[in-house]
């Protein structure tokens, strides 16, 4: 069995779930357009089994090619919303949880210079 082959199956089911979720709402999103699966492949350079690949949640289609389709389908502006680092509650805690508790100060001058 290949690498990729072995990295598909070793997929948490949430990571499946989402993908397939991302699947259905590009499709929804191109039948909203009245694209047929054909189409969209000859907009973004690929063949329609590709589309398919993609709409049904693979995890073997490479993000680049989800990127150009939400592109195509005018939905790259919800890639910019993907781990915004405002949005990323356990990043945030855990940074201020390394921050130091302690802040030294160094040498202070008599003189201000206001």
């Amino acid at each position: 069995m290949s690498k990729q082959s072995k990295n598909k199956l070793m997929l948490p089911a949430k990571v499946k779930d989402v993908l397939g979720h991302v699947g259905r709402n590009i499709k929804l999103a191109r039948v909203n357009r009245a694209f047929t699966q054909q189409h969209l492949a000859d907009l973004i350079g690929v063949d329609r089994n590709t589309i398919r690949r993609i709409e049904n949640g693979d995890p073997g289609v490479s993000f680049g090619l989800i990127a150009h389709t939400l592109w195509a389908l005018q939905l790259d502006q919800d890639l910019q919303i993907l781990a915004k680092p405002e949005n990323d509650k356990l990043g945030l805690s855990l940074s201020r949880a390394n921050m130091k508790r302690r802040v030294r100060t160094g040498k202070l001058d008599d003189e201000y210079d206001f």
